[in-house]
């Protein structure tokens, strides 16, 4: 979470308190972020940003002939375009909140509204990426309305595979859950992001590696579960599925429930990832040593009590939040989803 504007009616003593605090709050819900090829725009610039891929470069046909100059490359460049979106909430709060209840509902807000941020950005978010292209589903069935299983190895082989064919690359280092933007180094590999009610089918994977049983002492990922077949496995709430949009069976979760009669199965999106796959602007400070950044993510507390042309009174104060996000997809062959039902009765 970026480091949070609070205005001066709150007080400095309490504005240093409350951003470790939203930080602490915020960063479980942002699962996806570390993932993504991170942008930072630079103050009073622009809305847009352009990402810009260069294709690999064949390999030469036949080696040098002696004196022979060889045919020149040429470079592919594939642009994608992002543009910033505007998010936002605001509570009004009263003199008599204020003055007559006991709990501090104005310490309070910033937590609630923050935690509201941090929900619609990670939303956003996956609602971009399960909109990409390059999709496989449980045991190789047509299409969303005929899968009828839970994940199984063969399905993750097939992925892996997919993504080692067009030389996707393996994260290896990942941004840093902390006020500052910073990145810390992983051991090599993808990531697949699951729902939380999908954990119990991939620990049933043959050859997956609850992550307590890792070696060493690498970093563990924002939700991550365990690791099976190139892939660390990593647990979001927010990855919800299609419900009842699967085939008819008894053996699924259908509309979240277990079911005794033929029913539609719920789908469950999976999302396999690799390094440079998307596009964000993560929700983080500036970098040291960096100029003045767009910070992501502004709270701003007014108690009431300032009389003001309205509200001469001072009867009235509010609470908001105003952010900028960005989620792009910048090549689809560089992820793919995964679309599962979800066993009813755990094993």
């Amino acid at each position: 979470m970026a480091p949070t504007n609070t205005t001066t009616t709150i007080g400095y003593r309490a504005a240093a308190y409350i951003e470790p605090k939203l930080l602490q709050r915020m960063m479980p819900l942002m699962v996806t972020e570390p993932y993504g090829q991170p942008v930072r725009i630079p103050k009073n610039k622009t809305k847009t940003i352009n990402f810009r891929r260069h294709e690999s470069l064949p390999v030469p046909s036949a080696p040098l002939a002696e004196g022979v100059r060889p045919s020149p490359q040429t470079l592919r460049v594939t642009t994608v375009t992002g543009t910033l979106q505007r998010e936002g909430s605001w509570v009004p709060v009263t003199d008599d909140i204020a003055d007559h209840l006991d709990d501090p509902i104005i310490q309070d807000l910033p937590d609630l509204l923050g935690e509201q941020a941090a929900l619609t950005m990670e939303t956003r978010r996956i609602d971009v990426l399960k909109g990409g292209t390059n999709v496989y589903y449980a045991s190789g069935v047509a299409g969303r309305t005929t899968v009828a299983a839970a994940p199984t190895r063969a399905d993750l082989v097939k992925i892996y595979r997919g993504l080692r064919r067009v030389y996707a690359p393996r994260f290896r280092r990942i941004i840093k859950p902390s006020l500052l933007y910073n990145t810390i180094p992983v051991r090599e590999c993808y990531v697949m992001v699951i729902h939380t009610d999908l954990e119990d089918d991939f620990r049933s994977i043959t050859g997956f590696v609850p992550c307590e049983k890792y070696p060493g002492k690498d970093a563990l990922l924002p939700g991550e579960i365990g690791a099976v077949e190139g892939f660390r496995i990593v647990s979001t709430e927010m990855l919800t599925p299609w419900l009842a949009g699967g085939a008819d069976g008894t053996t699924l979760l259908s509309n979240g429930d277990v079911v005794t009669s033929d029913a539609a199965a719920d789908v469950y999106p999976c999302l396999a990832l690799s390094k440079d796959a998307f596009g964000t602007m993560p929700l983080r400070g500036r970098k040291k040593g960096k100029g003045k950044m767009v910070k992501p993510v502004n709270v701003h507390v007014e108690p009431p009590g300032k009389p003001t042309k309205g509200d001469e009174l001072g009867q009235n104060g509010f609470a908001s939040w105003k952010a900028e996000q960005l989620s792009v997809i910048l090549n689809n062959t560089l992820m793919a989803r995964l679309e599962v039902g979800c066993t009813a009765t755990p094993s």
